[in-house]
């Protein structure tokens, strides 16, 4: 930033000078930046209006042009408690028999209240399970759901919290709750098949999953292939390592440990190849003759070995409040419940997942949820009932009417706003304000002074005429000739359907062009006029609906031409918004063009004054002189 040090010699405030001399040449900068404001101001009012022509477009008349947003049936319910009824287009009418039998259910387990309130509890510290503080010991149990087995392992160092983790991350919804001291446990869906079912894993023998051997180098293997090897190999190493563990415990019975598989790779060679399947091979025997010993030398350890493991899991689901009577019973389990314990509340209880059942016309129908889709019906049931309900599918009249209404709101909310723009006040007078101009007044003062000019951009705008005369002209148009039986055998307008606008002198300003539907009852000006629209929906639902698909089929094509692509406008644009954004950057460039203009004169004028400034310093030194001569 330049430092002027001016009117040391002369007295003069060149600053003031200057800027005075330099006022009327900053106008023409402030009237460009102003009439860029007002473009911006003009560019967003044309957005928020095209907005909103483009919803009338897309959102209303886009449906209106086919059967189906007519096509409207609704379905009474004698009994609404039990049953929730939504109708399409396509179902049938007519009278029908419902009879719902059950709901579907989501498998539910409440646990037995525990002795602790924290969930940071260590599982090993509940009572019955100390024998879990040996960190060798740890309970494996199964979870089974959607036709799937999930195992989950317990150590004494899991806490409750811990627990219900372990079951969120098997699959299901788990919670400790600190507050009732109990576990709650549910399946993530109703349903019969998402019922969840727990109980002790067993020692099995090795399957004889041998993986394919592969005949040459690069031969391949579909995913599906694979992933089901991949699956099989991971269930077939868990039972290996079960296996194992008894191995350890009979070594006095000469079995072998089973070596590693040989993973055969792609880029293997043909010789790598088959010494791997070689060595697979090997290993499937020493498998086969270990399960050979096991089964004729140690089947009572192993049966001990399950005892135990079912012993165990029966204990430590107990003691975690998660055993139920009817799953000690039914699973042959050693635990019993004593009456304190059953008051106590130490019991858990379970809900077991159900599908939902009904009957429609004597057919049974199920569902994994309380949602049935049939024949165009979707029925969803909230309770089992013994009654007969019946459900009365019909052509929804209602439905035409409030179709043909939310169009003529639609419409005329934005052909009043139309001409509401086009015929705003004048604010010639008006141009916005600088930042000096704006200090001096208040912020309200500033707001109606913009609000003046906001208003009347889009005044008398040729662009705006033209889309408001064509959807005037497209209202006033008869869209279907004349049929006999109806409206005297006369071609059809809006008006055959009690469908006018108010007129001149009965409307309000800039509300002239606007439609209502006579007999409305949410329109105050013609609620107690003859409702002709529901009248002819009533009789000749066929000829109303033909003639609202052609009048918005052609506002469609009217506003689709209005919207295409040019090389002044983008797509799905009524106004030339490509020629206005190139307009608006434009300025930036006449406004640094003249500001440099401005910045140069007024450098100009302080390199003058400069000049003055010295030479008045020249002649002062020199009469200071002569002055000192004459003492």
């Amino acid at each position: 930033m330049t430092i002027r040090i001016t009117g040391m010699n002369s007295g003069l405030d060149t600053e003031a000078i200057i800027s005075e001399l330099a006022s009327a040449r900053s106008i023409k900068v402030q009237k460009i930046e102003k009439n860029q404001t007002k473009l911006s101001w003009k560019i967003d009012a044309w957005k928020e209006l095209n907005t909103k022509i483009y919803s009338l477009y897309s959102d209303v008349i886009s449906d209106m042009r086919y059967d189906y947003a007519y096509a409207k049936k609704t379905t009474k319910v004698s009994n609404a408690d039990a049953v929730t009824v939504m109708t399409a287009g396509d179902a049938m009418n007519g009278v029908q028999s419902l009879k719902i039998n059950q709901i579907a259910k989501t498998g539910y387990l409440t646990g037995g209240k525990l002795d602790a309130s924290s969930g940071d509890k260590l599982v090993a510290n509940m009572p019955g399970l100390e024998w879990l503080k040996d960190s060798s010991e740890s309970v494996t149990f199964k979870v089974r759901f959607n036709g799937e087995d999930k195992h989950i392992t317990l150590n004494g160092y899991d806490t409750l919290n811990g627990v219900a983790k372990k079951f969120e991350e098997a699959g299901l919804n788990a919670k400790y709750d600190e507050a009732s001291k109990r576990f709650f446990i549910t399946s993530k869906e109703t349903g019969k098949d998402a019922d969840f079912t727990i109980s002790h894993a067993e020692l099995r023998e090795v399957p004889d999953l041998r993986v394919p051997e592969v005949s040459a180098p690069g031969e391949t293997i579909s995913e599906e292939k694979l992933a089901e090897i991949e699956r099989a190999n991971a269930e077939r190493d868990r039972i290996i390592a079960a296996n194992n563990k008894i191995i350890e415990a009979n070594k006095n019975l000469g079995l072998q440990l089973v070596p590693d598989e040989e993973k055969i790779e792609f880029s293997d060679s043909q010789e790598e190849i088959d010494r791997k399947n070689k060595a697979n091979a090997n290993r499937l025997a020493i498998i086969a003759a270990n399960n050979k010993k096991i089964a004729a030398d140690t089947d009572g350890k192993i049966n001990a070995f399950n005892e135990k493991s079912k012993d165990d899991f029966a204990n430590t689901l107990k003691s975690l409040g998660l055993m139920t009577e009817k799953m000690a019973s039914e699973g042959g389990y050693n635990v019993t419940f004593t009456e304190e314990e059953k008051k106590a509340g130490k019991v858990a209880g379970k809900i077991d997942g159900e599908d939902a059942e009904i009957e429609l016309n004597g057919a049974i129908f199920t569902s994994n949820t309380n949602n049935f889709e049939i024949n165009g019906l979707t029925l969803t049931v909230h309770k089992a009932t013994d009654e007969v309900i019946t459900l009365t599918t019909e052509q929804d009249t209602s439905g035409i009417y409030d179709t043909i209404k939310n169009f003529i709101k639609k419409y005329s909310e934005l052909i009043n706003e139309m001409d509401k723009l086009y015929n705003a006040e004048s604010a010639s007078k008006y141009e916005p304000l600088t930042k000096e101009e704006k200090e001096a007044l208040s912020d309200t003062e500033v707001e109606e002074w913009e609000k003046k000019i906001k208003e009347s951009l889009l005044r008398r705008d040729t662009t705006l005429s033209s889309v408001s005369s064509a959807l005037k002209t497209v209202m006033m148009q008869t869209h279907i000739p004349g049929k006999e039986g109806f409206n005297d055998g006369k071609d059809i307008y809006l008006s055959a359907f009690g469908i006018e606008t108010l007129g001149y002198f009965k409307a309000k300003d800039n509300e002239k062009n606007a439609y209502h539907i006579n007999g409305d009852p949410d329109d105050t000006d013609v609620k107690n006029y003859e409702d002709k629209l529901k009248k002819a929906i009533a009789t000749d639902p066929d000829t109303v609906v033909e003639f609202f698909k052609e009048l918005a089929t052609n506002m469609y094509n009217t506003l689709e031409e209005k919207m295409e692509k040019t090389d002044y406008s983008s797509r799905y644009t009524v106004y030339n918004d490509i020629q206005m954004a190139s307009e608006l950057k434009e300025y930036d460039s006449k406004i640094a063009t003249e500001q440099k203009k401005l910045n140069d004169y007024i450098d100009r004028w302080y390199e003058k004054f400069s000049q003055m400034e010295v030479a008045l310093g020249k002649l002062n030194s020199k009469e200071s002189s002569i002055s000192s001569l004459f003492g």
